[in-house]
């Protein structure tokens, strides 16, 4: 087997964006391991620092300059990846929860959950519905009731 590239060219070399397939389905949303203030086609002069903490953290700084919409973002593709694959092994509809005055299924708190972090990722800014800061706030309520279901 041919080597051609050098150590030093390939540490040079940027990672490859990791796809993040359940942000990248929201559409306009550009996931926090995205930020930049680097011009289109240009490289941020930050990058090579993100690069490091990313081989020696798993994750860089720009995920700490927003962290709400970092955890966010995580519970969302979390979520969004234990749906099927729970719902396939247990009963989603054993455990109820009381939130806001409802009994919830955990399969409906789960539905409900998903659309909270979907909201609060990608706001329809103009919509009649929208509601900022509270969709966060029931986000994180229900999470903090619903967790200790999370499992399988």
């Amino acid at each position: 087997m041919k080597h051609t590239e050098s150590g030093s060219e390939k540490s040079r070399q940027r990672p490859r964006r990791q796809r993040r397939a359940y942000l990248d389905d929201l559409g306009i949303y550009e996931p926090s391991t995205e930020w930049t203030n680097a011009s289109e086609g240009q490289e941020d002069k930050r990058q090579r620092i993100w690069d490091a903490q990313q081989r020696r953290y798993g994750f860089d700084s720009r995920q700490t300059w927003s962290l709400h919409n970092s955890m966010t973002e995580l519970l969302y593709e979390r979520l969004k990846a234990y749906l099927p694959l729970a719902d396939s092994y247990i009963d989603l509809e054993l455990h109820k929860i009381s939130f806001e005055g409802e009994e919830l299924t955990q399969k409906e708190a789960i539905e409900r959950l998903i659309g909270y972090c979907r909201e609060a990722l990608a706001p329809d800014f103009d919509s009649e519905d929208y509601q900022g800061e509270k969709v966060a706030e029931k986000l994180w309520n229900l999470w903090a009731v619903l967790h200790p279901y999370m499992w399988w």
